[in-house]
């Protein structure tokens, strides 16, 4: 079991620990609603090798000798939306414990937040049952957009090939192979309440519970790793930790990717109810089928202005645009 604790966003030399259902320091506040919301994957800790060293065929230095097949796969999803897997991690025998450059540390970005609560899993897993060959395949490739969200693949490589692959991965891990695999539900509520809260700082998944010592002791340091007061660097457990901010940060080609892998899990069936899918993508099509009606009475538009002879039609079309209630306050 996996237990989350947060400190505030700004660390200055370290940071307490706290509850998820407090506030993480004074000026922390809920992300209000419309708010813009960013979350980022920032380190991930594992406490020992669980792939044995051949140097050590007896296991006498078990977990502090050897290797790990590691995946970092987040998930999210909110309000009735699919639940979209993110790959920010993907190493074959790597020897690394301790790391916090992934493909993409970008988990979500998302403008005009209104959704109450924000469903997010971390999962990270030793899969030392896939075979080498499907691995090296999939490192190859882990940096395209396919790779980093999986629900792309299929599309980007083909159903048989690389793409496949990684899906199946990606859905075949199961309780055995997990370090770290918790889902953090954070809801925009108040310390009253009792609820996750859905604010701004850092958010760290334990593998263990921290006794309320430990809690009193540790904290997180500005280099993002967990000491004590003695400075002691805490290696009790695997641990991962996620930044939420009051921001959007994201390129474009990044937000189309996430919007694609949306559709692709509503097509897949990933939805989060019987209705979802059909809702999504109608608003999805819907949305687009307004943005190309906005964006061709504004070329019309401007051809009026312009004194450009126009067919009948052409105006027709324009006046029936700017009379719409959903789309001709947009129009020209």
């Amino acid at each position: 079991m996996n237990y989350w604790y947060g400190a505030k966003k700004k660390i200055g030399e370290k940071a307490k620990l706290w509850k998820l259902t407090n506030y993480f320091d004074e000026e922390t506040k809920v992300i209000k609603k419309s708010g813009d919301l960013t979350v980022l994957l920032r380190k991930v800790y594992v406490d020992k090798y669980y792939d044995p060293s051949l140097a050590d065929p007896f296991m006498k230095n078990k977990g502090k000798k050897g290797s790990n097949d590691l995946m970092v796969v987040s998930t999210f999803t909110f309000d009735k939306e699919p639940e979209i897997d993110r790959l920010h991690y993907f190493r074959n025998n790597t020897k690394e414990r301790e790391f916090n450059t992934f493909f993409n540390e970008l988990v979500l970005a998302k403008q005009d937040f209104t959704s109450e609560k924000f469903k997010f899993k971390l999962k990270v897993y030793d899969v030392d049952h896939i075979s080498t060959e499907v691995m090296d395949s999939i490192s190859a490739v882990a940096e395209s957009s396919a790779a980093i969200f999986p629900k792309l693949a299929p599309v980007a490589f083909g159903m048989e090939t690389i793409g496949d692959s990684l899906v199946k991965v990606i859905n075949s891990v199961n309780k055995h192979d997990s370090i770290l695999d918790s889902e953090l539900i954070l809801r925009r509520s108040d310390e009253k309440s009792g609820d996750y809260l859905l604010q701004e700082g850092f958010f760290i998944c334990i593998g263990k519970e921290l006794t309320d010592d430990e809690l009193k002791e540790i904290c997180l340091y500005n280099d993002l790793v967990l000491r004590n007061d003695k400075n002691e660097v805490f290696t009790k457990s695997s641990y991962g930790i996620v930044e939420v901010k009051n921001q959007y940060q994201v390129d474009k080609t990044w937000q189309i990717e996430q919007k694609v892998a949306k559709l692709m899990s509503e097509i897949g069936g990933q939805g989060r109810s019987g209705e979802a899918p059909i809702h999504f993508l109608k608003d999805t099509l819907d949305g687009y089928a307004n943005f190309k009606k906005i964006k061709r009475g504004n070329e019309i538009a401007d051809k009026i202005a312009k004194n450009i002879n126009l067919e009948p039609e052409e105006i027709e079309l324009h006046r029936r645009f700017k009379e719409d209630p959903e789309i001709g306050s947009y129009i020209k």
